[in-house]
């Protein structure tokens, strides 16, 4: 990322924004059309030479109507009556990212005055990438467009980075596909994913208190707890944890819907209570063995 003045004075900002103000919207506008205006996107939506079939750019108005069509509901560039959503603007960064390629100039056509152009498809793609990564991070923006092209959440800091690199293999495919589905949610960029995402996890949970031994769910949940910590002061608030992540999930409406549920409506709660319940399971796995482990 350039080096600004504020961020060497300040350091950077805290990526914790969930939302795009318009001056980040507006900026992917005008790099949007700097690509098209340097035919970026004539790979896919090519405009040809009036000579022969070589690409000379790219066809504005075709790549706009399949974006539309793509995108449902997207009114591009905003103005003052119709401003895109975040998830549309993010939709529209895939949509970029799957079509863009840098145009290099090949042979020179002197009767129509214009290059033939040939497209390097990693390097545009990694140029775009760059750009909006940087607008994001000065931004505090918490999302980024990652290496395949799929704009992902960071997460808060360290539970963030150890969830989203963790790979499960805990010996039970239920409780994998639980963690795995939780993670999956996490990353997401749509409406309610961090809740969806934290339902998987308390999922994982009541499963893992399931698959260490015959008995109860209650005596298996007292071997796992044993399993986790054999010091008496840290396994008092292991078991305060369980006990406490259990009513949450009871309480609030995550593993029930019942209508005296309390109702999580804040993403940042959301949030928090995806950290902790992950925090837990992580440890869980990584210290019960049960035939497999966490790693991250």
């Amino acid at each position: 990322m350039a080096d600004f003045y504020t961020d060497r004075e300040y350091g950077p900002r805290v990526r914790e924004i969930m939302t795009l103000e318009s001056s980040v919207i507006r900026a992917i506008e005008s790099e949007v059309d700097r690509l098209l205006s340097h035919g970026a996107f004539g790979r896919h939506f090519p405009t040809r030479c009036p000579d022969n079939p070589a690409v000379i750019g790219n066809n504005s108005d075709q790549f706009w109507r399949t974006a539309e069509g793509m995108i449902p509901g997207l009114v591009w560039p905003s103005d003052e009556f119709h401003v895109a959503s975040a998830e549309q603007v993010f939709d529209l960064l895939e949509f970029c990212f799957n079509h863009v390629a840098y145009p290099e100039s090949g042979q020179w056509h002197q009767y129509f005055q214009h290059h033939h152009l040939s497209f390097d498809v990693g390097r545009g793609q990694a140029k775009l990438r760059s750009f909006i990564n940087d607008l994001f991070e000065r931004n505090g923006v918490g999302y980024e467009l990652d290496v395949s092209g799929k704009v992902v959440r960071l997460g808060a800091p360290v539970v963030g980075d150890l969830a989203l690199s963790t790979r499960f293999n805990s010996g039970d495919e239920e409780l994998d596909t639980y963690l795995k589905n939780a993670v999956r949610k996490f990353r997401a960029h749509s409406a309610g994913s961090t809740l969806d995402a934290v339902k998987e996890l308390w999922d994982a949970f009541e499963r893992y208190k399931t698959i260490l031994g015959e008995g109860d769910k209650k005596t298996t949940a007292d071997d796992l707890l044993a399993r986790m910590a054999d010091d008496g002061e840290f396994l008092d608030r292991l078991r305060t944890e369980a006990k406490e992540l259990t009513e949450i999930g009871n309480r609030f409406m995550i593993r029930h819907s019942e209508r005296h549920k309390t109702v999580i409506k804040d993403d940042a709660h959301a949030e928090y209570l995806f950290h902790r319940m992950f925090s837990f399971l992580w440890l869980a796995i990584r210290k019960t063995g049960t035939g497999g482990k966490a790693s991250g």
